[in-house]
Order: C-alpha cells, then sequence, then structure tokens
C-alpha cells in the first residue's frame, strides 16, 4: 500500500544517518527506511538502525531489494571502498515508489564524495530532475558538506553521543565485532581519533 510520508530517512545504521535521525527525532512526518540489499554485515546494521530508530522516536521500515552487492563480499578487514554502483539510485527509486510525494532524505557526507559517485551534488541534483519528471519526491542531502568528524562533534554538542553508541560502520565485521581495518572503520577511528566503538 502505498503511503504519503513528508520525510523519509535511509536509515543505515550509520553515524552519518543516524544524525539525519537524531535531527528529526520524535516529529510526527518522519519515518525511517532500511533497506535489506545482501550486504555482508545485514544483521549488524539493521540491529543498529532498528536501535536508532527507537532511540528517536521515529518509525522504520525494513524494505528487501535485490540490488546486487557481490563487490561488498571480499572477506571481513578488507581494505579499500566497497561500492555497489547505482546503489543510491535504487534506494532512492524504491522508496519514492512507497512514498512518492516525499522528501527523501540521504545521509551522504563530505567524506564520501572521492569514492562513491552517487553521494555528489551532482548526483542529486540529476536525479532530483529525474524524479520530477516522473512524482512529487525529492531527494535531499544535508550532510554533503560535513566530514564525519564534524557531525561526531555535533553529536556531542547536542547529547547525542548514547545514540552514535547505537550504531554499527563496518562493512563486515569479526566475530560480531568491527574489523577495524575496512575503509568504514578506518574513517571512524580518523574521526573520533581514539580506537572505534560500538
Amino acid at each position: 500500500m502505498v503511503t504519503t510520508m513528508k520525510r523519509v530517512i535511509l536509515l543505515s545504521g550509520g553515524i552519518d544517518s543516524a544524525i539525519l535521525a537524531c535531527r528529526h527525532a520524535g516529529e510526527p512526518d518522519t519515518i525511517c527506511i532500511f533497506i535489506h540489499y545482501g550486504q555482508p554485515a545485514f544483521k549488524e546494521e539493521r540491529i543498529a538502525a532498528m536501535k536508532v530508530a527507537t532511540a528517536c522516536n521515529l518509525p522504520i521500515q525494513i524494505i528487501a531489494s535485490n540490488v546486487g552487492c557481490n563487490q561488498m563480499r571480499t572477506g571481513a578487514g578488507t581494505e579499500g571502498a566497497r561500492e555497489v554502483p547505482g546503489r543510491n539510485l535504487a534506494f532512492v527509486s524504491l522508496a519514492t515508489t512507497y512514498y512518492p510525494n516525499s522528501e527523501i532524505v540521504l545521509g551522504c557526507t563530505y567524506n564520501d564524495h572521492e569514492d562513491y559517485p552517487d553521494c555528489r551534488l551532482e548526483f542529486v541534483s540529476a536525479l532530483n530532475q529525474v524524479l520530477s519528471l516522473c512524482t512529487n519526491a525529492k531527494v535531499t542531502a544535508p550532510l554533503l558538506k560535513m566530514t564525519k568528524k564534524s557531525l561526531i562533534e555535533e553529536a556531542a554538542k547536542q547529547g547525542w553521543n548514547s545514540i552514535l553508541n547505537l550504531t554499527w560502520s563496518c562493512y563486515q565485521g569479526k566475530d560480531g565485532m568491527p574489523c577495524g581495518s575496512c575503509n568504514s572503520c578506518i574513517e571512524v577511528k580518523k574521526a573520533y581519533a581514539c580506537p572505534i566503538f560500538v
């Protein structure tokens, strides 16, 4: 059933989208979507996303997708970016199918723009042009000019640290813990300037 919702946050369970959830905590016109696309850390990400949504008093919907992710199945602790081509394109398409009259909010940050083409301003702008032809939806990426470090600083200032502690930011953990060596873990380490915590 298609439902109209003013704001739809694509919540991955990581720090960036968790900040978006914190910014809109408790707002009645906001819903979170978590997409299961076969990612190696699906279980950890889903648990984190559900905990973040609950802590922010926001409803969350789990959606299954057939987006391929073979590029991510390279083993726990593997260095380098793990890009699923067109992932955000697929995610936004799914979100607009369920909520065609909504603002779809992406958690792309400045840290993402070099490695991931679908996390750039040009992508967001082009996507909005396409959406305007077939839906009333629009895409926003309010964190595009922010680094992960600046987001963590915002969380500390706003008292959101306990919610960030619920997040998961590892491509593929080891024995239920972050691997500590994939690109995502390294970014978090640099942002905190201390060992990663869960």
